[in-house]
């Protein structure tokens, strides 16, 4: 199966404020018909190869996804039980730098209450870092070629991973962590996802201040998928 939904918040709010007038309210079908609530079901849903693709404020998702869940309760009160994996290779793609993570393992838990499952999942993304290297020659006794130095850009590929485990109910007590091959602290593995600089090398101003833009955008975005 296939499930499509914009999460552009942004592009909603002015959509709305263009055609208000168009939009007419639509009584929930609880409110018209109360006795359907009550009615209760036990079904398993699984399945395999079920896509989401949606845009966010962010950037887009490309996720394939295995069912294996049992949905209990009511109408009124529906319940999830189970597991939703995300399958290695989905993409999640930060667009404000272009920048695509590749989904290596993940899934979404649920015991009960559907908006309070348990995230936890990683990606990957590789960043080409352009560093320098300088070759020096020194005379001996003043015999030979004079002192030079030359630099040339060398690019190597940094391997960056991001683990978020955590409450998708609240994405403040999500965890996020960072790791790279080659080894780099977090500031500098935040400033190659942002800017593809370390924080050394990085001559922007604000960069410190605004690193932390990408685990609150990546902590919203599965809070509202969810």
């Amino acid at each position: 199966g296939q499930y499509t939904r914009n999460f552009d918040v942004l592009g909603k709010v002015i959509g709305g404020v263009r055609a208000r007038e168009l939009e007419d309210y639509t009584e929930p079908l609880l409110e018209r018909v109360p006795w359907i609530g009550a009615i209760r079901y036990d079904l398993a849903v699984r399945g395999q190869n079920f896509q989401v693709l949606s845009r966010l404020p962010f950037g887009r998702t490309d996720l394939d996804l295995g069912l294996d869940t049992r949905l209990r309760g009511s109408i009124a009160a529906p319940e999830l039980f189970g597991r939703v994996d995300v399958m290695p290779g989905s993409l999640l793609t930060y667009s404000v730098v272009r920048r695509d993570f590749e989904v290596t393992e993940g899934s979404i838990d649920f015991n009960g209450a559907i908006d309070k499952a348990w995230l936890s999942l990683q990606a990957r993304t590789e960043i080409p870092l352009e560093t320098s290297s300088t070759a020096t020659s020194l005379t001996t006794l003043g015999i030979g070629p004079n002192l030079s130095s030359s630099s040339a850009g060398q690019v190597t590929k940094v391997t960056v991973t991001i683990r978020i485990s955590g409450p998708l109910d609240d994405p403040r007590r999500l965890v996020i962590g960072l790791s790279s091959v080659p080894s780099y602290d977090q500031g500098d593995i935040q400033s190659l996802i942002l800017t593809g600089q370390l924080l050394t090398q990085s001559s922007e101003q604000g960069t410190r201040a605004s690193i932390n833009v990408l685990t609150d955008d990546l902590a919203q975005a599965f809070s509202d998928m969810v």
